[in-house]
């Protein structure tokens, strides 16, 4: 599967003070695999069933199509289909959203 990302350059001498630290990135990964757990009664975003990751996602008509199209234009399968919302879920998780975001699929 080949994931499109748009990524700005980066100069990695220099240090930004816009940056998370260790520790806060760290909060952000035990709260959103609690909410996964809660959510996915005990699993992960990556390990829970199909049927449960698409019954707790809440996608919006438009993302769904936005994935539809971006699907349809780059020839990905299902299973690609399935493994962007997987993402969108776990983006949205370590952001501290309860349901998948536009900007964590790609902005529709």
């Amino acid at each position: 599967m080949d994931i499109l990302l748009s990524l700005n350059s980066v100069d990695l001498e220099l240090k930004s003070r816009d940056t998370d630290s260790s520790e806060i990135i760290l909060s952000r990964v035990i709260r959103a695999r609690e909410l996964q757990s809660e959510r996915n009664k005990g699993l992960t975003n990556a390990t829970v069933p199909v049927v449960t990751l698409i019954r707790t996602s809440f996608l919006t008509e438009k993302q769904r199509t936005f994935i539809k199209q971006m699907s349809m234009n780059h020839e990905w399968s299902n299973r690609e289909e399935i493994k962007i919302i997987h993402m969108a879920r776990t983006i949205s998780d370590l952001a501290g959203e309860t349901r998948i975001t536009d900007e964590s699929i790609g902005k529709p």
